[in-house]
């Protein structure tokens, strides 16, 4: 095996690798929901209050749902993509359309509970946020929350940026939790 095989092989095994333990990672969450508590906020609502041209989710949403059960069906696509890569020809357009699902299903999904919240599908206990700062652009703001402990690799996350009206009313429930810490 040349040299160039081998960068081949070991980009795509560790893309399709990441990309499974995602959605791995987003159906666990999704069936593990309950456990953060009920539904704080939207509480039998949805963000369709603030009618918004980026359409916000919670994990009620039917498109959220449909979205979890592509995730299975997905990850067998990813298989494929990975062998038909490192077995027949190399094509990176496979790789990246594995990515598709969580851009359309899986962003712009938040939820707040009990004792966390469901953000872009993945669940984050309040215990687990070390502290939290908005990022403010024009009229947007992106939550960014720093995790005591990494998570997924990451000592960071930041959601999609998000109308200044839903910003400032995740802003006041989130004061209201003890033990957040917001940054200055």
């Amino acid at each position: 095996m040349d040299i160039g095989n081998f960068i081949h092989i070991s980009f795509i095994t560790l893309v399709c690798g990441i990309v499974i333990f995602v959605y791995f990672e987003l159906i666990i969450n999704f069936h593990q929901r309950g456990r953060l508590g009920k539904v704080e906020y939207p509480k039998n609502q949805q963000f369709d209050e603030y009618s918004l041209f980026i359409r916000w989710k919670t994990s009620e949403d039917r498109l959220y749902r449909t979205g979890i059960y592509l995730a299975y069906a997905w990850i067998i696509f990813v298989l494929f993509a990975w062998s038909y890569n490192v077995f027949v020809e190399p094509f990176y357009g496979l790789t990246a359309f594995s990515a598709l699902p969580y851009i359309l299903f899986f962003s712009n999904i938040i939820e707040i509970r009990e004792r966390g919240l469901l953000i872009n599908g993945l669940l984050v206990p309040w215990e687990d946020i070390e502290r939290y700062k908005w990022d403010q652009r024009k009229e947007n703001a992106s939550l960014v929350l720093i995790y005591k402990q990494r998570k997924m690799g990451f000592k960071r996350f930041r959601s999609a940026p998000m109308p200044y009206l839903l910003s400032t009313k995740l802003e006041k429930i989130m004061n209201e939790q003890a033990g957040l810490k917001k940054d200055a």
